[in-house]
């Protein structure tokens, strides 16, 4: 898999379980940054007709790192929702921090 998918509803995030999907390790470093910060992931997977109840949404991978999502056909997501801002913002201090970490 190249990217993941994640959703964003009432401050609560949501993504396939792993069985369903091909854990990169990029999905793996978000689930990581999701747990230190504490906020609450539902692993559940979502429903195609259910997708107007999310607020945002994004997709992970090793170029996009984070990137918040529009729309998915007629369904509008907030590209700019403060949980997304938040994870963009810490996967970038991590990937920094690797660098900083590894350098020689």
């Amino acid at each position: 898999s190249k990217s993941n998918l994640f959703f964003i509803r009432n401050n609560k995030i949501y993504t396939a379980p792993d069985e369903l999907v091909l854990s990169g390790i990029t999905r793996k470093k978000i689930i990581e940054i999701i747990a230190r910060l504490s906020l609450p992931l539902i692993y559940e997977p979502v429903k195609y007709s259910e997708l107007s109840q999310y607020e945002a949404a994004f997709l992970t991978g090793t170029s996009p790192k984070v990137l918040p999502i529009r729309q998915i056909d007629m369904n509008e997501f907030a590209v700019n929702h403060p949980l997304t801002l938040q994870l963009m913002q810490e996967y970038d201090v991590m990937i920094r921090n690797y660098i900083d970490d590894h350098k020689s």
